[in-house]
């Protein structure tokens, strides 16, 4: 005997749905995995090495560019075209990537457009990279929790907690460095990296 088309229908849409419902998880977990993998930081596989800073950056930016046109926000670079960094410039690929990702998921909500500020200034020794968005801001509970592993606002959208936990170990692991953040409601989000 054969099923009408209409009741085969009504039997195959919940299989449909579950299939669908299997494979967006999987995505996620796949994309998740990525993300365990880059919390390690594992310095072994990176090379230290010489780079004009600013260069370097604009190569940076310009992955993200579809991005940020997308959202409409515009991104103003401060560095002296001659400084040069000798470290590793992977791990500073990955704080900014990171750092644009979260002001983009969390600073500007509603369609909001805005101004990302990366300013690189030689400090002696050292680099001083301030990152500033002039979004919506945190609390003071909020931004407590900042760096800690899985901690997220945003988890039922898919967010992992993840990102700002990656910049802290990148600064303080593959570059031996320090971050702090300042941020209040309203007043935008300004990381200070040494």
């Amino acid at each position: 005997a054969q099923l009408p088309a209409a009741q085969a229908e009504q039997w195959l849409a919940p299989a449909e749905a579950a299939a669908t419902m299997a494979e967006v998880n999987m995505h996620r977990a796949a994309n998740l995995v990525k993300t365990f993998k880059q919390v390690a930081v594992d310095q072994s596989t990176s090379h230290i090495r010489t780079v004009p800073v600013r260069e370097y950056l604009e190569g940076t930016l310009l992955s993200l560019h579809p991005l940020l046109r997308k959202c409409g926000h515009r991104v103003a670079l401060d560095c002296d075209p001659g400084l040069l960094l000798t470290s590793r410039p992977d791990a500073l690929h990955q704080i900014i990537v990171n750092l644009v990702m979260n002001s983009l998921a969390h600073a500007y909500p509603d369609g909001a457009v805005g101004t990302l500020t990366i300013t690189v200034i030689d400090a002696g020794p050292r680099l001083h990279i301030r990152y500033e968005d002039d979004g919506v801001g945190m609390d003071s509970q909020v931004a407590s929790h900042l760096f800690e592993p899985f901690y997220t606002t945003r988890r039922s959208e898919g967010g992992t907690g993840l990102g700002m936990h990656i910049v802290y170990n990148l600064v303080t692991q593959a570059l031996a460095g320090r971050i702090s953040c300042e941020t209040a409601p309203g007043a935008g989000v300004h990381l200070s990296i040494d």
